[in-house]
């Protein structure tokens, strides 16, 4: 399977591209913004969005998978060290998705993986 990796800390996103490869997954990238998350998606196909929520650039991660809902329901594992309530809400109403908390363990993201990746199979 094939991932794409949305984390603006440069440790977290090295750390999120080890795990995938450790389990066998193609990491397709790393950015550090989901402005151009459409282009990307369109562009490198992924199988599964990993999902920061508080990146650089225009869009939070929620706000750019909302957009990408209207056009494309690719499971999306969002990780983030915030427990805002209100963040936490939006995330649970978009279709296909589940949410890690950070730190995150490396198990529960794969096993959130796969679970929404076979889901959507």
């Amino acid at each position: 399977m094939k991932g794409i990796i949305f984390e603006d800390n440069f440790i977290t996103s090295m750390a999120l591209e080890m795990i995938l490869q450790d389990q066998g997954f193609t990491c397709l990238g790393k950015y550090e913004t989901a402005d151009n998350l459409a282009s990307l998606i369109d562009q490198h196909a992924p199988d599964f969005i990993l999902m920061d929520n508080k990146l650089a650039g225009q869009k939070s991660g929620v706000k750019a998978i909302e957009e990408l809902r209207l056009v494309s329901d690719i499971p999306v594992v969002f990780l983030s060290a915030s427990s805002d309530h209100k963040v936490l809400k939006r995330v649970t109403d978009i279709s296909n998705s589940s949410f890690v908390n950070k730190p995150f363990q490396e198990d529960l993201i794969i096993q959130e993986i796969k679970s929404l990746t076979e889901a959507a199979n």
